[in-house]
C-alpha cells in the first residue's frame, strides 16, 4: 500500500510546563521540548517510527522551512515539500495541573498556484493501492475549494481518501465518499449534531456517518477507546490505562494504527486494536514524539475488540 500523508498547515509545537499557571497572571515554565509537527506530520512519524513506508508532503511557509524540516529529515522521514509565502504556524501548548492549554497562530495562505505545484508532484504517485491522508486544518486564507477540487480529481485516479480536518462541513466532507474519517467527540457532535457520551453512543453515531457514505468511520473517545465503523460491521475496543505524559498528536497515531494494519492485511477488528495501541502508546510519549513500538506491543496484548449491534 502506497500511503501518502499531506499537512496543509504544518505547526512547531513548542511545549511548556508551567506549575502555577495563572490565567491574566505572570508565568514561568520549563521547556519540555520542541517539535515540527501537524497533524500529517504526526501521523508520517508514528508510521515511520513503525517502519511504515510512507511520504509526508506538506504546505509549509518558506521562513522557517529549513529548521522545521531539518529534524525530521534526521528521522528518516520521506518528505515532500512546497513552500509558501510567510511563516511557519506556532502552537503553543502549557502542561498546567495535568491539564493542557494550546495557543495557536495562524498559518500562512496557500493559493491555488500552489496547490496545483501539489497537484503535479503528487499525480505522478497515484495509483489503485495510494491512501492520502489529509489532515489538520486550513489556514483561515487558503482556497479550501481548490483544495476540495484536488481531493475528487485524486479520488478519481483511484487513491482511497482519509480525512481528518475540522475545517472541512459535513456537507463537503460526505460527498467525497472518504475510505476513512476519524472524528474525536466534539468533531463528531459538528458533523452530526450529536455528542457520544459513551461507546455504545459513539459506536450509533459512527454507524450513522458511515451509512452516509464513509466507507470507515473510526471515532475516538480519548481515555474510553474508540470505535470503528466499517463494511465488516462495528467494534468497539477501550483502551488501556497509560502513564499519561502528552495527548498531542495521539488521534494522529490512531490513524497511522489504522492504516499500519491495513497495510499488513489485518482485518478491521485488528486495525481497531492496532488503532488504540497506537494512539494509548502516544500518550506515553513527551509533547509530539511518535509512539514506541514497544508500548505499542506491550499494550496490543490487553486491548480486545469486541462487535456492536448498533441497533438495540
Amino acid at each position: 500500500m502506497n500511503i501518502i500523508t499531506l499537512t496543509p498547515n504544518p505547526a512547531l509545537d513548542t511545549h511548556l510546563e508551567s506549575e502555577n499557571f495563572s490565567r491574566g497572571g505572570y508565568n514561568k515554565a520549563r521547556l519540555i521540548r520542541r517539535d515540527s509537527a501537524g497533524k500529517g506530520i504526526n501521523l508520517s512519524r508514528a508510521l515511520t517510527a513503525s517502519s511504515v513506508e510512507n511520504t509526508c508532503f506538506m504546505l509549509l511557509g518558506k521562513e522557517g522551512a529549513d529548521a522545521f524540516t531539518l529534524p525530521l529529515y534526521n528521522i528518516g522521514m520521506k518528505l515532500e515539500v512546497i513552500l509558501t509565502a510567510g511563516t511557519v504556524r506556532e502552537n503553543m501548548n502549557i502542561h498546567h495541573g495535568g491539564e493542557e492549554t494550546v495557543i495557536s497562530t495562524d498559518g500562512p495562505a496557500v493559493t491555488a498556484s500552489e496547490i496545483a505545484e501539489l497537484e503535479d508532484r503528487l499525480m505522478p504517485l497515484v495509483g489503485r493501492d495510494t491512501v492520502i491522508a489529509l489532515c489538520g486544518s486550513l489556514s483561515d486564507a487558503t482556497d479550501k475549494g481548490a483544495i476540495l477540487a484536488l481531493l475528487y480529481r485524486l479520488k478519481a485516479k483511484g487513491a482511497r481518501l482519509v480525512i481528518d480536518s475540522k475545517s472541512l462541513t459535513a456537507e463537503e466532507l460526505i460527498p467525497l465518499k472518504p475510505y476513512l474519517i476519524k472524528p474525536n467527540e466534539s468533531e463528531a457532535e459538528l458533523l452530526t449534531g450529536i455528542r457520544p457520551e459513551g461507546l455504545s453512543d459513539a459506536a450509533r453515531i459512527a454507524a450513522a456517518l458511515r451509512d452516509m457514505g464513509c466507507e470507515c468511520v473510526m471515532l475516538t473517545m480519548g481515555e474510553l477507546g474508540a470505535v470503528l465503523a466499517s463494511p465488516e460491521g462495528v467494534f468497539i475496543a477501550e483502551s488501556p490505562k497509560v502513564d499519561v505524559r502528552s495527548t498531542v498528536g495521539a488521534g494522529d497515531s490512531s490513524i497511522a494504527g489504522f492504516l499500519a494494519a491495513i497495510a499488513r492485511g489485518e482485518d478491521y477488528p485488528k486495525a481497531l486494536a492496532r488503532a488504540v495501541a497506537f494512539g494509548a502508546a502516544a500518550c506515553m510519549e513527551e509533547g509530539s514524539l511518535p509512539p514506541s513500538p514497544t508500548n505499542i506491543a506491550t499494550l496490543l496484548g490487553v486491548i480486545s475488540v469486541k462487535s456492536c449491534d448498533t441497533q438495540m
